[in-house]
């Protein structure tokens, strides 16, 4: 993500070096141990540089509003960014985002208080490290509140959701697991959170295929939407192929399992994909959905599933819980007796 021009004031190295590391600070704060993970931090950044005349530098820039509105919008949209790769069941609203920007309005206020004080380096460091330890403890508490915002924390009713990684897989790996035969796409096509790097998308188009990609972490551009999935208007009969991989079917199973899930939302939007088909057409996933695939008229729809290996062991937790297996894709047509 790149920083806005008025973050570019903030040229100093120090500042730089704290903005590089900042993601991967909170990958091992959530995935190692907290020691660790600080020590790999600190060790990298040198605090050193922080001399006197910087420090007050850095906190003339601070006391900018304006500064300081950059800083807390470029945290916050890198935040989303991390929070929706690393948990990727997180559904954000706008006060969830209000909440978020809040707790770097937080940091930042915290930070200005320390070089008021004119800290030692040393003291600095010290004091920079437990602030940053009580950041990570309120993104903590904000991710899990916003699991389970009808009761505020989690039960035992509740599957696990802890951190869910969200992979971005090769176009021939997609192509294999869904048993696409590109011979037999129909255009447009339309490929439903398609990842932040939209590679299947831009490899079907560079076939002569076209295809649009929606994703809600994803730059607008003549190729990709950025929207949540939920949201992204559908017009009748209009696509030839929509394709899910590892996306919309594995939403759709978290909030069919998920006490506090909105299964009811997944299922209209399920028929609303297959309503936005053209005769012919066909909709590609992977997990597969017996739940309502069942309830399907095999007048209108023709199913083929396809057996798939195993995924990773974060959709075989969500397995367990299901009577039913989901490991294959599915290709739902469309069809006209």
């Amino acid at each position: 993500m790149k920083k806005n021009s008025t973050l570019q004031v903030l040229g100093t190295e120090a500042i730089d070096n704290i903005l590089d590391h900042y993601q991967l600070l909170w990958f091992h704060y959530i995935f190692e141990k907290e020691d660790s993970g600080f020590a790999a931090f600190f060790s990298e950044v040198d605090f050193s540089k922080l001399s006197d005349l910087k420090s007050k530098k850095i906190l003339t820039l601070l006391e900018d509003k304006t500064v300081q509105t950059a800083l807390v919008d470029y945290f916050a949209s890198t935040a989303i960014e991390f929070i929706f790769e690393h948990y990727q069941f997180l559904q954000l609203n706008e006060q969830d985002e209000f909440s978020l920007k809040k707790i770097y309005v937080d940091l930042f206020n915290r930070l200005k208080i320390v070089l008021y004080e004119n800290q030692s380096i040393q003291n600095f460091e010290k004091i920079w490290e437990e602030l940053l330890k009580g950041h990570f403890n309120d993104l903590k508490d904000f991710i899990q509140k916003s699991f389970a915002k009808n009761n505020g924390g989690r039960t035992k009713e509740n599957i696990n959701v802890s951190s869910t990684i969200c992979y971005e897989y090769s176009p021939d790996l997609q192509l294999k697991i869904l048993n696409i035969d590109l011979a037999e796409l129909v255009e447009p096509v339309l490929d439903i959170g398609c990842g932040k790097s939209g590679k299947l998308v831009k490899y079907l188009n560079e076939k002569g295929l076209k295809t649009i990609g929606v994703d809600r972490i994803i730059g607008n551009s003549e190729m990709f939407v950025k929207s949540e999935w939920l949201k992204y208007p559908l017009k009748n009969e209009f696509w030839g192929t929509i394709i899910s991989h590892m996306s919309f079917s594995n939403h759709f199973i978290f909030h069919h399992l998920y006490k506090y899930g909105a299964p009811e939302k997944y299922a209209q939007k399920y028929m609303d994909i297959l309503a936005s088909l053209k005769i012919g057409g066909s909709f590609y996933y992977s997990p597969g959905l017996p739940f309502i695939e069942t309830y399907l008229p095999p007048s209108k729809y023709l199913l083929k599933k396809f057996k798939v290996e195993t995924p990773g062991k974060n959709l075989s937790k969500m397995h367990e819980l299901l009577d039913e297996d989901v490991f294959y894709s599915c290709q739902v047509q469309k069809i006209d007796f």
